[in-house]
């Protein structure tokens, strides 16, 4: 089985990394700590430090990671909100067929890249003020004449969530946030 991951935040910017283990007997969560967090091909309850990470040439064993790396100084270098256009620039940016094109120009790069499982199947970018969301689907690869592959994409598909209607006179609405006072487990068995 594949382990998953996910991201969950709400509009105050709280969120956490929801992960389950290859078994999927374990989950795991990854507190953000109000700062924005990010998900590529690995279990991040793995490797929790970025500067414990795998290092070393762009492969096919280490592509996560620089993906993860390339994120996190886009993330860190960039001024102000995310814009919906900005975080898709950042996310292209950390493209593995891409990367690995760059890093071995020609057939190199793209042969590599065609051998690789690891792809992202979606990208959403959620508005949470204005509950929307933008999401790119995985579609499969084409090949051109010359050999060299490129990833099919969907367009970005749009989705907005209705605003909720407020609760028949007398009646409570129900409790949808634990209590402030909750603890958050670091991993759930």
């Amino acid at each position: 089985m594949v382990p998953c991951h996910y991201i969950v935040a709400d509009r105050a910017g709280d969120s956490f990394i929801y992960e389950n283990s290859t078994g999927r007997n374990v989950q795991h969560v990854i507190d953000g700590g109000g700062r924005p967090q990010i998900v590529t091909n690995f279990q991040l309850h793995r490797h929790p430090d970025l500067a414990a990470m795998p290092d070393g040439p762009l492969t096919p064993q280490t592509q996560a990671f620089w993906r993860y790396r390339i994120l996190a100084d886009r993330l860190a270098a960039h001024q102000g909100p995310f814009t919906a256009e900005s975080a898709t620039q950042a996310n292209a940016c950390a493209n593995i067929q891409r990367l690995l094109e760059a890093a071995a120009p020609g057939a190199g790069g793209s042969g590599i890249a065609a051998t690789m499982s690891a792809r992202t199947l979606w990208h959403t970018i959620y508005n949470q003020h204005a509950l929307t969301a933008q999401t790119s689907f995985y579609l499969g690869e084409t090949t051109a004449q010359d050999g060299t592959r490129a990833e099919r994409r969907s367009p970005y598909l749009h989705f907005t969530l209705a605003q909720p209607e407020p609760p028949p006179a007398g009646r409570a609405c129900p409790r949808s946030v634990p209590p402030s006072g909750c603890q958050r487990s670091r991993r759930i068995t």
